[in-house]
């Protein structure tokens, strides 16, 4: 597991169980750096 999958799967779940973070119609964007490009994903 990297360090974007750590906190996609452990430590934003934790974040907004909490309650911590949370606001209507709000999206977190992740960003994936490869060789030569930028993915962004939804």
């Amino acid at each position: 597991m990297n360090e974007a999958q750590t906190r996609a799967e452990l430590i934003d779940p934790a974040f907004k169980a909490s309650g911590w973070g949370v606001f209507p119609d709000s999206r977190i964007r992740r960003e994936v750096i490869t060789p030569g490009q930028l993915l962004t994903g939804n």
